[in-house]
């Protein structure tokens, strides 16, 4: 497979893109927004803080995962069409695998970026007690998996339309 000038041309224009920037930021400023909500309303209750913290932050990342990806891996090869540069990919010696799969990695490292981003405000829950080792493995499980599966769903969505907003209606249908 020849995905490197794929993956270097992807990793190139996603330097230049301020919005990724923003991304994690919103990210770990909508769990920051949970996290403070829910201490606000729960500022008497003794037990089971942490517990039920995490859960409910997980619950929007889980929930960011699966309208951010899609939408954002939408425009993957929607854009390529639209600006006319996917008949340029084909002639370079680019099969139609390399192309998927390059795009793939490149989104996929970008939702990991905004995973990652979010996990500081995940270990305030962590240290009022009551998560687990085992919750922590299997909610980052949980996480990885959903990624992949909203991944999937915008680069189907993305491959199969030219309008972009058609692809990322399908690909939030996907999703959901």
């Amino acid at each position: 497979m020849n995905l490197w000038p794929v993956i270097e041309r992807e990793l190139a224009c996603e330097a230049r893109n301020a919005a990724n920037y923003w991304l994690r930021l919103i990210g770990a400023s909508a769990l920051l927004f949970v996290g403070g909500l829910y201490l606000l309303e729960n500022a008497g209750a003794p037990t089971n803080q942490g517990t039920q913290l995490f859960a409910r932050m997980n619950r929007v990342v889980l929930l960011t995962i699966f309208v951010l990806v899609p939408v954002l891996a939408a425009d993957s090869v929607v854009r390529e069409k639209r600006e006319g540069t996917l008949g340029l990919l084909f002639l370079t010696p680019l099969r139609a695998r390399d192309i998927v799969v390059g795009k793939s990695l490149i989104h996929g490292l970008r939702a990991t970026t905004i995973l990652i981003a979010t996990l500081p405000m995940l270990c305030i829950p962590l240290t009022m007690g009551g998560v687990s080792a085992a919750v922590l493995i299997g909610t980052a499980n949980i996480n990885a998996s959903a990624i992949m599966v909203a991944l999937a769903a915008g680069i189907h969505a993305s491959v199969r339309h030219t309008e972009w907003i058609r692809a990322v209606a399908h690909a939030l249908t996907l999703s959901f």
